[in-house]
């Protein structure tokens, strides 16, 4: 068994790395560096483990950087509900708007343009995830695949949704 430190050390050492694989996991450097942080303050936090030797540093270290994306895409899936819920109550109660209406109608329309460009298991785990609101263990039975294969396609389609999303949202209006 290494000691402790050792695996510090270890994600000193591959601080790049880690980052460049975060990052390449959910799309923004800053994010990334948050995810990294958080990763690390676990580590400090978290005392010498006396049970279970760590073998394999980097494949660990590897292991907890990609623990700490499903958390945040989860996060963020948590948060986009709450807010499209709070939106659908800020708007029951604000005056209709045609122009905002029009906004939301093209983003819907994106993003359904954006999902039948996934392929058919991701477009087919996302809608059962999202749209009829399934478990993600359920889904990997019903499919026979693994959980980790759901989750994957799910944060593959929740990324390419967001992308979709940002280039709406930066293309100049149509006057």
């Amino acid at each position: 068994m290494k000691p402790f430190n050792s695996l510090l050390a270890t994600l000193r050492q591959q601080e790049d790395s880690l980052l460049y694989f975060l990052t390449s996991k959910v799309g923004c450097r800053d994010t990334a560096a948050d995810l990294f942080q958080q990763l690390a303050e676990k580590l400090l936090r978290k005392e010498q483990p006396s049970d279970k030797p760590v073998d394999n540093e980097t494949a660990y270290l590897y292991r907890a950087a990609r623990n700490e994306v499903i958390s945040h895409f989860r996060s963020e899936q948590s948060r986009a509900r709450y807010e499209h819920d709070y939106m659908e109550t800020s708007a029951s109660n604000d005056s209709y708007n045609v122009e905002e209406a029009a906004l939301a109608r093209q983003k819907v329309q994106q993003l359904n343009t954006t999902l039948k460009q996934l392929p058919p298991l991701t477009q087919e785990i996302f809608w059962r995830y999202r749209i009829d609101g399934q478990r993600q263990k359920d889904i990997a039975e019903a499919l026979d695949v693994s959980l980790s294969t759901v989750e994957k396609h799910l944060a593959n389609a929740t990324s390419t949704m967001r992308q979709s999303l940002r280039q709406t949202d930066t293309r100049p209006a149509n006057r």
